[in-house]
């Protein structure tokens, strides 16, 4: 899986720009790592892309999954977003994207 844990704003592979809180969905321990675990096979490492599959897609899907809905700010990914229609392969914004492969 390309999905792992550590202590919040202590990963050594990241530099960090600023801390969001996403809010307090309200789960059990048990609850968030099997949802966790549900995304997994989804978020394989094969599958990683910089610029259209990426720790942000994670983000979004997670925050959707927690019932937190689409509540990462849109800058968060929008240079991303901008690369890939640049390289010819423009993206659905994030969340209508993710809800359309829900459905």
């Amino acid at each position: 899986s390309g999905i792992f844990s550590c202590r919040p704003r202590h990963c050594p592979l990241h530099t960090y720009r600023e801390s969001i809180y996403l809010g307090d969905a309200g789960l059990s321990e048990s609850h968030i790592k099997a949802i966790v675990d549900d995304l997994k096979p989804r978020f394989l490492g094969t599958n990683y892309d910089l610029l259209r599959f990426n720790c942000c897609t994670f983000s979004r899907e997670f925050s959707f999954d927690l019932g937190l809905g689409n509540i990462i700010p849109s800058w968060i990914d929008r240079l991303a977003l901008v690369a890939a229609s640049i390289a010819g392969n423009a993206v659905v914004s994030p969340s209508a994207s993710s809800e359309q492969q829900r459905n």
